[in-house]
């Protein structure tokens, strides 16, 4: 079954949602980040955000798919998905949503924000406005892994990261941490956050990785 890279457009969000919500499915920290099953108004508030990213015109916003030939559904051909931002410099950022969800209806705000809001200032002091590629979406459809999809995103981004004359940024599950090593990514940081308040049976880890010119 042919493999084939394409760039991505937001009529594709949707369907893109749908395989990130396949690929952490089974991620144990699903259940303390994300404790309520997401609900068609979650799903339609991160596709409008994807949306409006991948729609824009002149955006930093890339986005690629890595779609199956031999899939007959049209619609359904999509198996991976990946999205990165040209900091250089630091992209727009899209418009407040004017509900009160912080990170999305369904979320427990306060475990999300000692992840990510901490990884966020993490970031921004080892890497601040230094112009990069931040990888920063990447999904395979779980019944689909191990062709090398992730492969293909990876290497389009850092093609365009070689062009651009600027290293590429990521922040790497254990999941993914070997596909970057292997990509010739380093790893810069360890981000660990202790979730044992909502029963957490590890730290949450993030790899904190740059790949140079």
């Amino acid at each position: 079954m042919p493999l084939e890279l394409l760039p991505a457009t937001a009529a594709d969000a949707r369907l893109a949602i749908q395989i990130r919500k396949a690929a952490y499915d089974k991620n144990p920290f699903l259940r303390i980040l994300f404790p309520v099953p997401p609900s068609p108004e979650a799903i339609e508030f991160v596709a409008q955000d994807l949306e409006w990213k991948l729609a824009r015109e002149n955006s930093n916003c890339r986005a690629y798919k890595v779609v199956d030939t031999d899939i007959e559904d049209a619609e359904q051909t999509m198996i991976a998905f990946a999205k990165w931002d040209i900091n250089n410099p630091k992209p727009e950022q899209p418009p407040k949503s004017t509900g009160n969800h912080g990170y999305g209806p369904g979320s427990n705000d306060a475990a999300c924000r000692l992840v990510f809001d901490s990884l966020q200032e993490r970031r921004d002091r080892i890497i601040g406005d230094r112009p990069h590629v931040y990888l920063d979406t990447l999904y395979t459809d779980p019944l689909q892994q191990k062709r090398g999809a992730g492969g293909l995103l990876v290497k389009q981004c850092l093609e365009e990261a070689k062009a651009l004359g600027i290293p590429t940024w990521v922040e790497s599950s254990e999941a993914a941490h070997k596909l970057y090593l292997k990509c010739g990514f380093r790893d810069v940081d360890l981000h660990a956050v202790d979730l044992s308040q909502w029963d957490a049976p590890d730290l949450h880890q993030t790899w904190l990785m740059i790949r140079e010119l």
